[in-house]
């Protein structure tokens, strides 16, 4: 079933913002409702049925953070940022708060579109990407735990995060930055990306049939990681 015919996404941003997201996520089907102003978007939130909203929390007349508050203790759908405040720190406090995912500006049009299918898609499905089944590689969100064949595999706390956020948002390419900042939640500096590249390896290492020809966890050149679920489903 395609999911964008049944579902209501609410986008909130100022004017040039709701342009760019609501073309893109019409273009693919979505039914999309649109906010300037946060009061507007608190209204639709109680009087609509909404799947996801895209919001940047800093463009419009809300307080920022604050506004993923009280977007947070009004319902639980999935909720992306799109924003161009380039400020990590600030990006990280907001997943804290309950942010789903991030985009930064400018930001391609199809890519906030099928972020916003992977959110609707994880959230419909409930508990469905608490386990991750490809070929002989399954991953227990929940339970935190990875197997190999049938034999679990040992990962660290690190390890087992990286692996956990490229297969459950498998095609999404991620930059080491943004890598850094989802699992170890915390600033990016010099070191980072050198912290990045050796988890990836190590978790080639453990989950890869040849580590220096990986199919799962692919480099993406100049860009970053994606987990190619197709790999193993294939295999």
């Amino acid at each position: 079933m395609d999911d964008s015919l049944y579902s209501r996404i609410l986008v909130v941003d100022s004017s040039d913002g709701l342009s760019i997201a609501t073309t893109a996520l019409r273009s693919d089907g979505w039914q999309v409702v649109e906010a300037e102003t946060f009061d507007r978007a608190l209204s639709l939130l109680r009087s609509l049925a909404i799947h996801a909203i895209v919001v940047d929390p800093f463009n419009i007349d809300g307080d920022g953070l604050d506004a993923i508050v009280v977007i947070r203790r009004l319902t639980n759908v999935p909720i992306l940022v799109v924003t161009g405040l380039p400020d990590r720190h600030v990006l990280v406090a907001a997943l804290r708060l309950g942010v789903d995912d991030y985009v930064l500006k400018p930001a391609w049009p199809s890519e906030i579109a099928a972020r916003v299918a992977a959110l609707v898609r994880r959230s419909k499905r409930g508990d469905h990407s608490s386990r991750i089944d490809a070929g002989h590689l399954v991953i227990d969100v929940i339970a935190r735990q990875a197997f190999v064949a049938g034999e679990e595999i040992p990962l660290d706390q690190r390890e087992f995060d990286l692996l956990a956020l490229l297969a459950q948002h498998a095609g999404t390419v991620f930059a080491r930055q943004e890598i850094f900042t989802r699992v170890w939640r915390e600033g990016f500096d010099e070191h980072s990306s050198a912290t990045v590249v050796e988890h990836v390896r190590r978790l080639r290492r453990a989950v890869e049939s040849d580590p220096r020809h990986p199919r799962l966890i692919q480099t993406v050149q100049r860009r970053g990681y994606r987990f190619n679920l197709g790999a193993l489903a294939a295999s």
